[in-house]
């Protein structure tokens, strides 16, 4: 969302807040412009959220900041680094042959991207317009193609900032892992939305509802499958309470070798491969399962626990390969500022050889395809859920206009619905709406 969104839907809050509410000093120093000046920002053509003041926003951020003890320093340093993620979108490419090849333009974007990030123009240059490939012993330069340009460009903007919230975060952790130290107790929120539904839902939908379908998953298996088993271990007279099960959507997604998941990524190693011809291989392998639907032109459904969301195959493969290619790694680590330089060894921290960018490391690191990166990430999440106690806050949206003292009563009886808590009230109501032990029972 870094560098791509649907018309009406706004990029990461901090842009907006940080091009809002700078300081005239920070302006200065950051190269800062307004928001509708840059082409990451306006393309959805939503600059503004109604009531929300973004420059008050910023101005309470930095207190944050400076309460989890981020120098000001390093906050000088991660706003630069959102700066050149704004100037990187705003580099623009000339076709310079029949071939399509380009040469970057000598804009006010290339030139403070590379003053921001500390390194020179040319380096920039050769790292967003060419690519070295070994042929045999000898290394050939190759010009890139528009549309390869605009792939790398875009693919640098959001590495920059998927490290630089990293970063932050280990930051905040190290700041707060005094106090776990002392107490060795530690609370942790894990807070997400839900599922997603659009006019038109892509790839980042595509991930975020395989997400929620494990979650609904977690919350089924604890609010209804272990609280009935409990009341069947007391010897309860226990009517079983139905509830849908969303086991068959899940084996959609990870079934191996032909689950989505499975094909995105066997479709993503073709270099011929295209959009058109993932969605036909999944409707060539799935067209048996009750949860799939394939569709014209590139779409298809899936039925997930909440309802039925049809996705749009464009930009699937893209998306999912996400290279960020030597030249660019080379780049981060010739840059004067610390981050790049930190983010560039983080992404070749595996290698033995810290000071040797072997062309295989990097191809190597490359291998892992951004959906079982995520696919990872999740089943590490779980894991750390199911060692803990949970505890389920639903929140239900009141509207969809973000209007306070508005309720819409189809659109909160039907997220009611989705989450399965009617069967969840059911269950209490017919059982243990509250529990304690005999010992907790005695000494109250």
């Amino acid at each position: 969302r870094v560098v791509r969104r649907a018309p009406g839907e706004r990029s990461y809050h901090i842009f907006y807040q940080l091009c809002s509410g700078a300081s005239p000093l920070h302006r200065k120093k950051l190269l800062l412009r307004d928001a509708n000046y840059y082409n990451y920002l306006k393309q959805s053509s939503c600059l503004r959220i109604d009531g929300v003041d973004d420059a008050k926003r910023f101005s309470s951020l930095l207190g944050a900041l400076d309460i989890v003890q981020i120098s000001g320093e390093n906050q000088m340093e991660l706003f630069s680094m959102l700066a050149v993620v704004l100037w990187l979108g705003n580099i623009s490419f000339s076709v310079i042959d029949n071939e399509n090849h380009v040469e970057v333009d000598s804009n006010e974007g290339l030139a403070n991207a590379a003053k921001l990030l500390g390194c020179s123009v040319p380096q920039l240059v050769i790292a967003l317009s060419t690519r070295k490939i070994q042929a045999g012993k000898e290394n050939i330069v190759q010009r890139l193609t528009l549309t390869q340009a605009i792939d790398a460009r875009d693919a640098l903007a959001k590495s920059i900032y998927a490290h630089l919230f990293d970063w932050i975060v280990e930051q905040i952790n190290h700041s707060l892992g005094t106090g776990r130290q002392r107490t060795r107790r530690s609370i942790s929120i894990l807070d997400i939305y839900g599922f997603e539904s659009f006019n038109k839902n892509g790839f980042e939908q595509f991930c975020i509802n395989y997400a929620n379908e494990r979650l609904q998953q977690h919350f089924n298996r604890h609010l209804f499958k272990l609280e009935q088993e409990e009341y069947l271990d007391d010897g309860i007279d226990w009517v079983s309470v139905e509830f849908v099960d969303n086991t068959d959507c899940l084996s959609l997604f990870e079934k191996k070798p032909l689950g989505l998941l499975s094909l995105l990524d066997e479709e993503s190693t073709f270099p011929k491969a295209t959009d058109l011809s993932f969605a036909n291989k999944l409707k060539q392998h799935l067209s048996g399962n009750p949860g799939f639907k394939g569709e014209q032109d590139g779409a298809f459904k899936i039925c997930h626990y909440a309802g039925e969301v049809s996705y749009d195959t464009t930009g699937f493969l893209e998306k999912n390969r996400d290279p960020l290619h030597t030249e660019s790694i080379q780049l981060l680590f010739s840059c004067k500022s610390d981050l790049p330089k930190d983010f560039a060894s983080v992404m070749i921290a595996y290698s033995q050889n810290k000071s040797s960018l072997s062309c295989h490391l990097l191809v190597d690191s490359q291998k892992q395809s951004v959906v079982n990166k995520f696919k990872a990430q999740l089943f590490k999440l779980m894991q750390q859920l199911e060692n803990t106690s949970p505890h389920f806050i639903r929140c239900i949206q009141p509207n969809n206009k973000q209007r306070p003292r508005q309720f819409e009563h189809d659109l909160v009886l039907h997220q009611l619905k989705c989450c399965g808590v009617f069967e969840v009230v059911r269950i209490s109501r017919a059982g243990y709406p509250t529990r304690m032990t005999h010992q907790q029972f005695a000494e109250r």
